[in-house]
């Protein structure tokens, strides 16, 4: 009785009710937004008002023993979410104490009301003078007028006057009747139904569940945003060092990774053949989405093209006779042989879609979309011949992302991955079930952690999921040139985006992971948080008199966009535009901000500017094609990279006209010398070296100051370029990856 009771509460403590049975917060009558997992610690904490809630309790109450999670993250995250729907404060708490090393305690008084039955009162007439079945003592009575109106149907036929039976007429001897055969077995039939209903409705199929978690890698450079395929003997995956990505294979149970063999400098994995002989790979130079498909045999022997598919994700159909796969916003499939190819449809409002995959019936063709506008990204299905278009009922909650899933072998499970919130989750729906056996078609959630990680992967036997889990850290340097060594900056804090103020007093930068905004002096005093999670920055950018920083920002309840705030900090960040931009910087009176973006009605990529005063936007004429763009410190011209990301690319702002700087494999974005006389940017794919480089402005020479050559620790497996000082020293962000393929052993019924 002591849980239902706890069922039908509600607590009242403050300005605030719980209502459990509803699931909702409200403050002063008015529903407040809150998540599953902040409610469900609440009502822990509600529970026990005043004691001391540990850890373990903690543990055990909201994560079950066969869901895997990152506990110290995923507590920290639901706390601080918690804290934020109360509006309560970790140093000065109202409501949730911290009580160091122990748990948490709620503080405040609470109030313990329970609400009344609807429909309470039972009239005598039904059921009169007998006591009710079927309702344990201090129940609430069933409403009388419930389940369709029997109540009244009860009370309109007294008992004293039962109705007169009616006779049916039994055959007498010697008249024609059913065989007796035929009524047993009907008889029988009958029973075997009502107990198969009996066995549909008691035993339902029992959920998904994990039963242990295996580290199988321990070197560090697996990629996680690259797949991975099995034999059901070895798993195959991408490997990076510096800007070259190679295939390895790993035993199922884990062991030292080896090479596989290709003939491209770059390559990424897409799927094995149904009778596991042949790989689809894709080889790489650049950053391009139009890569050549091969196929390569597993034993050894020549690779061969796919006829003349591009693309960036291919599957094999169950048959193996033919192949999936997309280039940009469309989907093909073409014969094995190469020939035959035809466009499945187009999906003109998406980047492109990835993590194609077949059913096991090859009827059905699943993939994740990258569109531009939120309602169109995600997981999607099509018919093989393009009809049926539609998303399938993975989640209905508002800000999460689901994708990057398929089918497990025997198609009863969808496994998948969810993204909310930078929390990372691996799901699995039922999509068919046994004979006479109920199940669930709601999402179950097998894993979850603050890790990223990209598409999950079921074994061949359907008994483990494999993924890559990423655990990467950043840390800052500052390239010496005398001594020809990257040495720490900052103090190696986890940074990457970096700028510096006009008058080189103070920097801000992104911090790594969490994408959070940060400032500091830059002797590396005063070190403090611009912006706080949920909500994350990048791309932070010093207004000319360096009183704001103009950033790109994104969260839970706020649309992807340009965002101000106060260099000195405080207050809500001030939206100036929504959508999926990139800071270039300010013009030189402060009034004006330039930016890039990518059109959502076309998909065309062009550089911007907007009015401060007014929020008027401005296309640069001639900037079409351009993007991740750098404004010059004396504001007149904007260094961009091309689409392809093949060139570096001179924009003018005031003749509009564009020159060529500096060509490569895939730059990355480009950073200005303080005297606008040079620019620094990156090879990011020029074999392992990744070199930084310098190039003059008025002549085009281009020097070369840093590579991935140097010695570094060995859990560096690349760096990027992340500025340049107001000394003109080039700073990096080192990637430590440690980043590893991990299996879930579940029980997938």
């Amino acid at each position: 009785m002591e849980a239902k009771a706890h069922r039908e509460a509600v607590y009242r403590f403050g300005i605030f009710e719980a209502d459990v049975r509803n699931a909702w917060l409200l403050r002063r009558g008015s529903p407040v937004k809150i998540q599953e997992q902040p409610f469900r610690l609440l009502m822990v904490l509600l529970r026990r008002p005043g004691e001391i809630v540990t850890r373990e309790e903690l543990r055990q109450e909201l994560w079950p023993a066969d869901t895997y999670v990152d506990f110290e993250g995923s507590v920290k995250v639901a706390l601080k979410r918690l804290r934020q729907a109360l509006g309560d404060s970790a140093e000065n708490p109202a409501f949730v104490e911290t009580v160091p090393k122990r748990g948490y305690r709620f503080i405040a008084p609470v109030d313990l009301v329970y609400p009344q039955p609807a429909g309470g009162h039972v009239p005598a007439s039904v059921g009169a003078g007998r006591e009710p079945r079927g309702r344990l003592k201090g129940e609430t009575p069933e409403p009388a007028f419930g389940k369709g109106n029997l109540g009244v149907l009860r009370a309109s036929v007294p008992e004293e006057h039962p109705a007169a039976p009616v006779l049916v007429p039994f055959p007498a001897s010697g008249q024609s009747s059913w065989p007796r055969s035929v009524v047993i077995s009907v008889a029988a039939l009958l029973a075997l139904a009502i107990l198969s209903a009996c066995a549909y409705f008691l035993f339902p199929a029992p959920p998904p569940r994990v039963l242990r978690k295996n580290q199988l890698t321990h070197f560090g450079r697996a990629v996680p945003e690259m797949g991975m395929v099995t034999d059901g003997a070895r798993i195959y995956f991408s490997e990076v060092q510096g800007g070259r990505y190679t295939v390895d294979q790993v035993p199922v149970n884990g062991g030292e990774p080896a090479a596989f063999a290709l003939p491209f400098p770059n390559a990424e994995i897409l799927d094995i053949s149904p009778d596991h002989t042949e790989l689809l790979v894709y080889s790489f130079s650049g950053l391009s989405h139009d890569n050549p498909l091969w196929i390569v045999p597993v034993t050894g022997g020549a690779s061969r093209r796919l006829g003349n598919a591009l693309g960036e994700s291919a599957a094999w159909s169950p048959d193996g006779q033919k192949v999936a796969y997309s280039r940009g916003p469309d989907l093909f499939v073409v014969r094995r042989d190469g020939t035959a190819s035809r466009r499945v449809l187009s999906m003109a409002s998406t980047d492109g879609l990835d993590q194609v995959r077949w059913s096991p019936s090859g009827r059905m063709l699943g993939f994740t979309a990258r569109a531009h506008d939120e309602p169109d990204s995600g997981q999607w299905e099509v018919g093989e011949d393009g009809s049926g278009l539609h998303r399938p009922p993975l989640s209905s909650q508002a800000g999460v992302e689901d994708g990057f899933g398929s089918w497990t072998p025997d198609g009863k499970y969808f496994v998948y991955r969810s993204a909310e919130n930078g929390v990372w989750h691996i799901r699995a729906i039922r999509e068919s079930g046994e004979f006479l056996r109920r199940f669930s078609r709601q999402p179950v959630e097998l894993y979850s952690d603050v890790h990223f990680f990209l598409a999950p992967l079921v074994s061949v036997d359907g008994r483990r999921i494999f993924f890559i889990e990423d655990h990467e850290r950043r840390e800052l340097v500052r390239y010496d040139p005398v001594s020809r060594q990257f040495v720490p900056y900052l103090e190696g804090i986890f940074a990457r985006e970096v700028t510096f103020s006009n008058d080189g007093q103070r920097v801000a930068y992104t911090l790594s992971p969490d994408y959070e905004v940060w400032l500091s002096a830059t002797d590396g005093k005063d070190r403090r948080p611009l912006t706080f999670l949920p909500f994350h920055g990048g791309e932070p950018h010093f207004s000319p008199d360096g009183r704001l920083v103009a950033f790109g920002g994104w969260g839970p309840g706020k649309q992807s966009g340009i965002y101000l705030l106060p260099a000195e900090g405080g207050g809500q960040p001030e939206q100036v535009l929504s959508g999926p931009l990139g800071v270039m910087g300010w013009s030189h009176d402060g009034q004006t901000l330039l930016f890039w973006k990518r059109e959502e009605s076309n998909g065309r990529l062009a550089l911007y500017a907007v009015s401060l005063k007014s929020r008027q936007v401005s296309l640069l004429p001639g900037s079409e094609g351009l993007h991740h763009g750098a404004l010059s410190p004396d504001g007149l011209r904007v260094a961009a990279l091309s689409e392809d990301n093949r060139w570096m690319v001179l924009y003018d702002l005031q003749t509009h006209q564009r020159t060529d700087l500096a060509k490569g494999a895939a730059l990355g974005p480009p950073c200005w010398g303080h005297n606008g006389k040079v620019v620094f940017f990156q090879d990011i794919f020029q074999g392992v070296d990744q070199p930084i480089y310098r190039v003059r402005v008025d002549d085009r020479r281009t020097e070369r100051i840093t590579s991935f050559a140097q010695p570094f620790a060995a859990d560096v497996t690349g760096y990027r370029l992340a500025g340049v000082t107001p000394d003109d020293h080039v700073l990096a962000s080192l990637i430590r990856s440690n980043s590893d393929l991990y299996a879930l052993d579940v029980d997938l019924p």
